[in-house]
């Protein structure tokens, strides 16, 4: 089948998006995999409504729909990058060969105008692989956006005291804040605490309960201290995956005195995971905020705790809008702070909650999606 480029504008002040066309399928079209909606205007933006556009032929939007109708969302679709580039120059093809920018209607009109300041990004699963891993475009990517004056927050699920070896590679600075436990920690990377919210200790209880009956491991974290009921992997992966300075201890719960920050629990087998997360939330869900962070891990942290409101209360402070935020993220404890901002990406290979969260989908793990979507969203501007 031949195809054609064609640039077409969504609406009067939205972004242009390139996408191919099939020989045949007239210009002003666009390909999305979305119906196009009915939509009207609200007090609170727009909303769509039930009855789909008649003029619009299979996967393809007729251009009238910029008026009366709107699609659910958008995707631009382009042909695989070309082989036999070198990693540079597939990066940059990828974007638009792979590129599955899927947008939120209702944000665009801010993101077109507004120019990225602060760029929050998850590490395990979006920065760093499986093997503990950053690639070398990766940094670059973020060096380049410092020097154009952005902030980077890195948003993590781990506590902030035992990531400083990736922070370092990332060229944290000592005054910058980071993210950690889902968004119970707000830290410095010189350590100082700026914000800790606790979880009840009955919320321990209970979680440590449910995660036994899986055949789980408890975990708890409190400010100075990594406790671990037993070993779920070896002592090496354990004191990588979950931190330095962990130790063992059957009793742990009875043995820590201090607030608590979050409870994890560890499974080794990933396919027990969705049965242990629902437990969680149906016990702990009115109490604290349940996610699932990694493959094997479920989390309770404070229930007003998560990487988006973390991500929020400093921009806040600041001075930049959540317009101004791109937020990259691969998994279910990422969603907050992809919804929150003004982009949110997600990787090709991140979870389905993550993807169906974001704005826009960039390259898998492997791919550098993080290096792409500052290409995509704050390089190209």
């Amino acid at each position: 089948m031949g195809y054609h480029q064609t640039q077409c504008e969504l609406r009067p002040g939205f972004h242009r998006l390139v996408a191919l066309r099939p020989a045949g399928i007239e210009p002003g079209y666009e390909q999305h995999p979305f119906p196009c909606i009915q939509r009207s205007r609200t007090g609170l933006g727009e909303a769509a409504h039930g009855r789909e556009c008649p003029r619009s032929p299979g996967g393809w939007r007729h251009p009238g729909c910029a008026g009366e109708y709107l699609p659910l969302r958008v995707h631009q679709c382009a042909r695989p990058p070309p082989q036999g580039l070198s990693p540079a120059a597939r990066l940059g093809s990828r974007l638009s060969g792979f590129a599955h920018a899927h947008a939120r209607a209702v944000t665009l009109h801010e993101v077109a105008d507004a120019m990225i300041r602060l760029i929050a990004t998850d590490l395990d699963g979006t920065l760093v692989d499986r093997q503990g891993r950053i690639d070398e475009a990766e940094i670059e990517a973020l060096h380049r956006a410092r020097e154009q004056g952005v902030r980077v927050i890195i948003a993590t699920g781990r506590m902030p005291t035992i990531i400083d070896h990736f922070l370092h590679r990332l060229e944290v600075r000592p005054e910058d804040p980071v993210v950690g436990a889902q968004g119970a920690v707000i830290a410095r990377r010189d350590g100082r605490i700026l914000r800790t919210l606790t979880i009840p200790r009955e919320v321990a209880e209970q979680g440590a309960v449910i995660a036994r009956a899986f055949g789980a491991v408890p975990v708890y974290y409190a400010a100075d201290a990594i406790l671990m009921e037993g070993m779920a992997f070896s002592p090496e992966e354990d004191a990588y995956w979950l931190g330095q300075g962990l130790r063992y201890d059957p009793q742990a719960l009875a043995h820590l005195d201090d607030e608590l920050i979050k409870i994890l629990a560890v499974h080794p087998d990933e396919g027990v995971i969705p049965e242990l997360l629902a437990a969680f939330r149906a016990a702990l869900g009115e109490r604290a905020d349940v996610v699932q962070s990694w493959r094997w891990f479920v989390e309770a942290v404070n229930k007003e705790a998560s990487k988006g409101a973390a991500i929020a209360w400093i921009a806040e402070r600041m001075g930049i809008g959540r317009e101004e935020v791109l937020a990259i993220g691969d998994a279910g404890n990422d969603v907050s702070m992809l919804h929150w901002a003004g982009v949110g990406v997600a990787p090709a290979d991140a979870s389905p909650e993550a993807r169906a969260a974001a704005d826009w989908i960039a390259p898998p793990l492997g791919e550098c999606p993080v290096a792409a979507a500052l290409e995509r969203f704050l390089f190209r501007k």
